[in-house]
């Protein structure tokens, strides 16, 4: 009977051991993992024993930190990013103020030289139909005159031939 009550003992004791330094800690390890999923880091697993449930759970805080970290770092660049992208937007909208602008005296102006060619189009029309039309009164003329100068030429060579 007293070994009976040994080994009862034994196994009580081995199964208290395994509940606390193995059970505990993968089920705080568990929970630690189950928050991660959400993406809340939450607090370190504490580390009850030297072997490799203990290295796994040290690797574990170190990854969880280095999750952290990374978490921070991400929403810092999205924080700068929001603000480039702000100031880009603020930037685009002020140049194309400019650009309306701009255009606009390039309208003015470009109305402006359009008038202005239309009024010397004009001036320069008048002179060029008076020309033209001088033009065709010479042209007319030219036949009669090329013939009164042949005929000239003519009798001057009968002239000069008595």
């Amino acid at each position: 009977m007293s070994i009976l009550i040994f080994i009862l003992i034994v196994f009580i004791l081995v199964f208290l051991y395994i509940i606390f330094f193995v059970i505990n800690p993968l089920i705080n390890l568990t929970q630690e993992m189950n928050k991660i999923k959400l993406d809340n880091f939450g607090e370190k697993v504490p580390v009850n024993s030297k072997d490799e449930l203990g290295d796994a759970i040290k690797s574990f805080n170190r990854m969880t930190d280095l999750l952290k970290f990374e978490a921070t770092e991400k929403e810092n660049y999205q924080k700068e990013l929001l603000q480039i992208n702000k100031n880009l937007e603020n930037l685009v909208n002020e140049r194309t103020v400019e650009l309306n602008i701009r255009n606009l005296e390039l309208q003015k102006n470009n109305n402006e030289v359009l008038n202005f060619a239309n009024i010397v189009s004009h001036d320069l029309k008048s002179p060029l139909l008076n020309i033209i039309g001088f033009s065709e009164e010479i042209s007319d003329n030219l036949n009669e005159l090329e013939l009164l100068i042949k005929e000239l030429y003519r009798q001057s060579c009968i002239r000069n031939k008595e």
